[in-house]
């Protein structure tokens, strides 16, 4: 909480000078989740290493470390949707506001949030009888998100240049579908799958 607070804080003195672009902001908050994403990783490989020597002690308290860490991301993702919220580009200098109206692809710099993935993944895993392969999953993620991601999206991590920041989201998204038992948490490695309460879900929610 103290790293958003103290974003929030920054962005508001800039905000006070003259309105900061929601596509700045929406920036930092990609880097802080970027740098936590990196950092779960780390500890989750350094965990498991630590288990693998049968030093289970270090283990488990990096596997505590992670899980706050996630439930840290967790709260900055909600706090990126609330600012997303605020739609603070409607006050821009009017010479800042294209007269044509772009598509969310076309807006530079905007993250798009992980719960716009939720419903794309799923019907992907429902038109695949029930899962697949990870990357034949997240081929039909990005078509169905195409006209959603914007050119920030499809950047590489700068903390992993091969890595495509919209797929590392949608990996994120995958994990919080599984803790909400939307997808199955004991799928063959490398493989995705919607379960029961995943195909209820998207039932009720998808809107078309």
């Amino acid at each position: 909480m103290i790293i958003v607070i103290s974003l929030l804080l920054w962005a508001s003195g800039n905000i006070a000078e003259g309105f900061m672009s929601n596509v700045n902001i929406s920036r930092l908050f990609a880097q802080l989740i970027d740098s936590l994403e990196d950092a779960i990783t780390q500890l989750s490989q350094k965990s498991a290493n630590y288990f693998s020597k049968n030093n289970f002690e270090d283990g488990k308290k990096l596997v505590l470390a992670q899980t706050r860490l996630i439930e840290i991301k967790d709260e900055i993702s909600k706090q990126e949707k609330a600012w997303l919220q605020l739609n603070l580009d409607q006050f821009e200098e009017q010479e800042l506001q294209p007269k044509l109206q772009l598509s969310s692809r076309q807006v530079k710099g905007k993250r798009t949030p992980q719960s716009e993935y939720v419903i794309p993944i799923l019907e992907a895993l429902a038109e695949m009888n029930g899962g697949g392969k990870m990357s034949e999953v997240l081929d039909i993620v990005g078509r169905k998100m195409a006209n959603r991601l914007t050119s920030f999206d499809y950047e590489s991590l700068p903390s992993s240049p091969t890595a495509i920041r919209w797929k590392n989201s949608a990996q994120w998204t995958r994990y919080e579908l599984v803790q909400r038992g939307l997808m199955s948490d004991n799928s063959p490695n490398g493989v995705w799958e919607i379960t029961p309460k995943g195909y209820q879900y998207l039932k009720e929610n998808r809107t078309s």
